[in-house]
């Protein structure tokens, strides 16, 4: 188990599996391979996501996806935003948009053959679906009607799923 800092609150990075099978320089497989439990800073606070980290911050892709999401949900937060309720009654606002694209976007761009499966976006049907070797499963804007009421108590997720179970994933705090 491994937690990783991000620079407003916290995020943290998980790895069931040792080592996927194709890995390549700055992948989810590559850095995946890599997680270690983190040193702590002078505050006692963890401060590297896997052993490259120190040296290349590019391996901790994902951390600044994460924190990316997490800023484009603040820069809502700080605002008189609209609430506005999806077909399951459930909340949704611009912030949870804005990490849904920030998301998407940066994992297509890292992974583009991997398919995301996402809180905002309609999925495809479960025929398709479940014949998929690989996904990711995101969830932006975990806790929205937290995020509603101001409390502070919103994540966001983002989990790589192989062979229908979670095997890395990382939830940020912003």
């Amino acid at each position: 188990f491994s937690i990783c800092s991000l620079t407003q609150r916290r995020a943290d990075v998980w790895s069931f599996r040792p080592k996927l099978a194709t890995a390549r320089e700055g992948s989810p497989e590559s850095c995946g391979n890599a997680i270690q439990p983190s040193a702590p800073d002078r505050n006692g606070r963890p401060v590297q996501c896997c052993v490259r980290a120190a040296i290349d911050r590019r391996c901790c892709w994902h951390l600044q996806i994460v924190e990316e999401a997490g800023a484009a949900i603040l820069k809502v937060y700080e605002t008189d935003f609209e609430i506005e309720t999806k077909s399951d009654e459930s909340p949704l606002t611009q912030a949870d948009l804005a990490s849904h694209h920030v998301i998407v976007a940066g994992l297509q761009s890292l992974t583009p053959n991997i398919p995301i499966i996402s809180e905002e976006s309609a999925p495809p049907p479960f025929a398709e679906r479940s014949q998929w070797p690989r996904y990711w499963l995101v969830d932006p804007l975990d806790g929205t009607k937290e995020f509603v009421n101001r409390n502070g108590e919103f994540t966001v997720n983002v989990a790589l799923i192989d062979a229908h179970e979670p095997v890395f994933g990382v939830v940020g705090v912003p």
